[in-house]
């Protein structure tokens, strides 16, 4: 791998990191704010699996703080839902965890793929806060990053609902997608 590639993986990397914290930290405003949260929930663990790829490219990271002890479940989680969804993509064309959670089997939502049409597809995932905040999390990080459109984002946010939360953390940043009657 030449050092110019090398510079460009450590600089997206870099960018989904803040990203990702910056999402964590919007999410629960806007969660906090629609009585969404409990006052333990305050962060989680990101981390981002690029489809076909052995391993993780951004392992478990803390996000926000962790006070009610749930460390190592919280990464587990992070890394299942990731690595669930993509063994989902391949058989069914899932582009979310949230198609297949099923609770009594403890599996949840929070993990995200962004379009096909990529040149590589990620699966973003987070475990921390009520699944549906967590799949929030990485739809506003997918965005943040540039590898989902806010329309992208929505869609994919209208198959558990958390495109409710996600309007709003778009609409605070400014990037609400356009739609015909804003035109």
């Amino acid at each position: 791998m030449s050092s110019c590639t090398t510079g460009r993986w450590m600089m997206f990397i870099s960018d989904v990191r803040r990203a990702a914290a910056e999402a964590v930290a919007k999410v629960i405003e806007v969660a906090c704010a629609q009585g969404l949260l409990e006052a333990d929930d305050t962060g989680g663990y990101f981390c981002l699996k690029m489809l076909g790829a052995e391993g993780f490219l951004v392992k478990p990271m803390l996000v926000g703080h962790v006070i009610n002890g749930k460390d190592d479940r919280y990464i587990e989680l992070c890394q299942e839902k990731a690595t669930r969804l993509e063994a989902r993509h391949e058989s069914n064309g899932d582009v979310t965890s949230w198609q297949s959670r099923d609770p009594e089997s403890d599996r949840w939502g929070g993990a995200i793929l962004g379009p096909d049409g990529h040149d590589r597809q990620y699966a973003f995932s987070f475990s921390g806060l009520p699944d549906l905040c967590d799949e929030a999390v990485t739809l506003l990080t997918a965005v943040k990053v540039g590898h989902l459109s806010g329309e992208e984002a929505l869609e994919i946010g209208d198959v558990s609902g958390s495109s409710n939360i996600l309007v709003e953390c778009l609409d605070l940043d400014g990037k609400l997608p356009e739609t015909e009657g804003s035109r």
